[in-house]
């Protein structure tokens, strides 16, 4: 972030950065990022957490993930006129998530193959501990948040969409990282290959962001007016993530 406060300068680009930072710090203190940060998050918590974040990142449950919400941010942004630069940033990162370098698929590097690497892992480690990862199933917040990054993806303007799309980046950064720190305390036995899909987003999320930030806040130069929707992309992004999701899985209101 600093990186870009001191490329950045002007207002325009200050409004939308300091928006950036204080909503990824207050995701930071969020009560299950916070408890998972500090290792006290619960069993079954983390359980309805797990099932929660592979099932909207995968988006098998609900057919609607991740890379879903990536391409259709792409597509928009692709076919509006005087926002190419950021498009190469979104594909070059959609690129990188299933794998695809020079043209070329590598499963390896593939985050699909990462995550379901991991899921793998943490279903065996919940067997041996008497449980079933499966046999929890995925709180009603995944679903309303799913639904959230539907309109959005759908309804949304590109300046809300790219907004909105480099908050998530940025808070997946800390989430990840608090999920890391977790790991590591409870459960010790997980292999470098079954952490990758953790590590390397805990460790790489900034760049990202930081790739797409820039084209975006180029852009937010030029036009001024596109400051307040992309603000306001942010805004909904972290409230469908922190609000309807993390909050949703560490306190579930049965609404059916």
């Amino acid at each position: 972030m600093q990186s870009l406060r001191e490329k950045f300068t002007d207002p325009n680009s200050s409004s939308i950065l300091n928006e950036l930072s204080t909503l990824t710090n207050a995701y930071e203190e969020n009560d299950l990022i916070k408890q998972m940060r500090e290792g006290r998050l619960g069993q079954k918590e983390f359980a309805r957490y797990l099932r929660a974040k592979l099932s909207v990142a995968s988006g098998d449950e609900g057919g609607f993930g991740f890379t879903d919400f990536l391409s259709r941010v792409e597509e928009e942004v692709q076919s509006t006129d005087g926002w190419r630069a950021i498009a190469v940033a979104l594909r070059q990162n959609l690129n990188d998530e299933l794998g695809l370098h020079n043209g070329k698929y590598d499963p390896e590097k593939s985050h699909d193959v990462w995550r379901n690497r991991f899921h793998d892992a943490m279903k065996r480690s919940f067997e041996k501990n008497g449980g079933n990862l499966l046999d929890t199933p995925p709180p009603e917040a995944a679903e309303n948040y799913r639904n959230g990054m539907v309109r959005l993806s759908y309804l949304g303007e590109p300046p809300n969409q790219v907004g909105a799309f480099a908050m998530l980046e940025s808070l997946l950064e800390k989430e990840f990282k608090a999920l890391q720190v977790y790991l590591k305390q409870h459960y010790p036995q997980l292999s470098h290959d079954e952490l990758l899909y953790v590590t390397h987003h805990a460790g790489h999320e900034h760049s990202h962001v930081t790739e797409i930030a820039t084209p975006l806040l180029q852009k937010c130069q030029q036009s001024p007016p596109l400051v307040e929707p992309v603000i306001e992309g942010m805004q909904e992004m972290f409230r469908l993530r922190s609000t309807i999701l993390m909050n949703g899985i560490l306190h579930p209101v049965k609404t059916r």
